[in-house]
């Protein structure tokens, strides 16, 4: 079941938002009563006689953390006994603050015993809470919220849970926070009575980090879904995510894609046994992972070998594989553009994704020629091709196609830092690494002298596609995606978080 939280401060806005999220798919409804300042039991009343068919819970919380924790509300206890007085189906009382309440429920009345912690998982105490719900001759709903701030908090997570059913209750363990959404989406795994979602961006439950709309939830809930993620330093809404769930639109596949941050070589370990086990059906990595992650998968394609780094981690028969589909995302990137016409290659820079590019090109153009100070015997790029020519070699100004591989220079990032006369002879430009929110100086620059361009988003979403068909086994043709959705994103992100650096 999926619970949706509503939060207002009247009875006509609860009244539209319970509405909306039965609306939306809603089975169960919690409804929080602390922000309305001044609770009128009888409009209570008649909000619940009006959904008698709706299971409700009923919440009145002592404090919450949106940016910080509001002091407990004046005269809670009495409003609660009030609430009592209702016999509401479902009834939320927080351990240990409203256990003394716990022998005046009327039995038409389940209590969900909460055990709260938003900054971390130390305020749990599940001992004190198992021995006293075990003594309670009651059916009552045993709940943990707490936020796992590394994947051992998260394994904790897991052995709450099977404690509670060894013990044969009802429950819902709940893990906040971004790390602690995969626990929204395992609930049944978790063996958790219901699951929570948002039922709108702005409506209802404050938003924390972690929380998962409605719909994600109804599409992550079959057993043909996919569970994907990413794993890495990004934030938890970024493009990546809106570009996974218009994949899983197009592809008419049920699936969720999530991000889930890793702080320690140790959690990534434990990450990894976990996908080995079928946690998840697909990973994504990010920095700052993309080299270490090769040391803890034993089958990697060439690809990984290729460019010394992996973004896209499978699961086999065999085990773990490890690919780098930057190398196909840039095949795609190109193939609108006629590679024939493409005889001179001149790359700024030795950023790894320059391994992409000299790899795609090398049997199809007839020089590349790379410029960078690093240029020399012992660079990796240099070493594994050696037909690679160094700019100071090379006295021409005519190449077709110029490639920027070099990060932003602090304070220069509005600086096209190549010679014009390289730039004007030019047929097609290929900039992956200037998106520092702004539009990039060689963009501005392809579009006053009508040169052709590929941003780093096209080559961003080209991989990313790459990806997706490796888990999911679906060809997608690019003219299934609508662009439009992606606009937003075009050269207004930095995408050293996929580049890693």
């Amino acid at each position: 079941m999926i619970c949706a939280v509503l939060y207002a401060e009247s009875f006509l806005l609860l009244d539209q938002q319970l509405q909306a999220a039965l609306n939306q798919g809603s089975e169960i409804i919690e409804i929080r009563l602390d922000a309305i300042s001044n609770l009128n039991v009888e409009h209570l009343s008649n909000l619940i006689k009006k959904y008698n068919d709706t299971d409700i819970i009923l919440t009145l919380r002592s404090e919450w953390k949106s940016t910080e924790i509001d002091p407990p509300i004046e005269g809670r206890q009495s409003l609660l006994k009030k609430i009592i007085n209702l016999k509401p189906k479902f009834l939320d009382l927080e351990f240990p603050l409203d256990m003394h309440l716990i022998s005046s429920l009327p039995s038409e009345t389940t209590p969900v015993i909460t055990a709260l912690d938003f900054e971390g998982m130390a305020k749990i105490a599940l001992d004190p809470l198992l021995d006293l719900v075990l003594k309670i001759n009651k059916k009552l709903i045993v709940k943990i919220a707490a936020t796992p701030n590394t994947v051992n908090d998260l394994r904790q997570i897991w052995r709450w849970a099977k404690i509670l059913k060894k013990n044969k209750l009802d429950y819902v363990v709940l893990g906040m926070g971004q790390l602690g959404q995969i626990t929204r989406v395992k609930y049944k795994e978790l063996g958790n009575v219901w699951t929570y979602g948002r039922f709108d961006k702005k409506e209802g439950e404050p938003f924390l980090p972690g929380m998962l709309f409605i719909e994600e939830l109804m599409k992550s809930n079959p057993i043909s879904s996919y569970h994907l993620a990413n794993i890495g330093d990004i934030s938890e809404n970024d493009a990546l995510r809106t570009i996974y769930s218009e994949l899983f639109k197009v592809s008419k596949i049920d699936g969720i894609f999530m991000n889930l941050p890793i702080q320690t070589s140790p959690e990534l370990d434990q990450m990894m046994l976990w996908f080995e086990d079928g946690l998840l059906d697909g990973i994504n990595i990010t920095k700052p992972w993309q080299v270490d992650i090769l040391d803890k998968i034993s089958i990697k394609d060439s690809s990984a070998d290729i460019m010394g780094a992996a973004n896209c981690i499978t699961y086999t028969k065999d085990g773990l594989k490890a690919y780098n589909t930057q190398i196909e995302g840039l095949k795609r990137s190109l193939e609108p553009f006629s590679l024939k016409r493409i005889k001179r290659v001149y790359i700024d820079g030795t950023e790894r994704i320059a391994k992409a590019v000299v790899e795609v090109l090398k049997d199809k153009v007839e020089t590349i020629v790379i410029r960078d100070e690093l240029f020399s015997s012992g660079n990796d790029l240099v070493d594994h091709y050696d037909t690679l020519m160094s700019s100071v070699d090379s006295y021409s100004d005519n190449y077709d196609l110029i490639v920027n591989c070099n990060k932003p220079v602090k304070g220069f990032e509005n600086v096209v830092m190549l010679p014009r006369t390289i730039l004007e002879n030019a047929k097609l430009f290929f900039d992956p690494m200037s998106k520092l929110n702004i539009k990039s100086p060689l963009k501005k620059f392809a579009e006053k002298n009508s040169i052709r361009y590929i941003g780093g988003y096209q080559f961003f979403f080209n991989t990313a596609l790459a990806n997706f068909e490796l888990w999911t086994k679906r060809s997608i043709p690019n003219s299934s995606i609508n662009s439009d959705l992606f606009d937003p994103f075009d050269d207004e992100i930095d995408f050293g978080f996929m580049l890693n650096y």
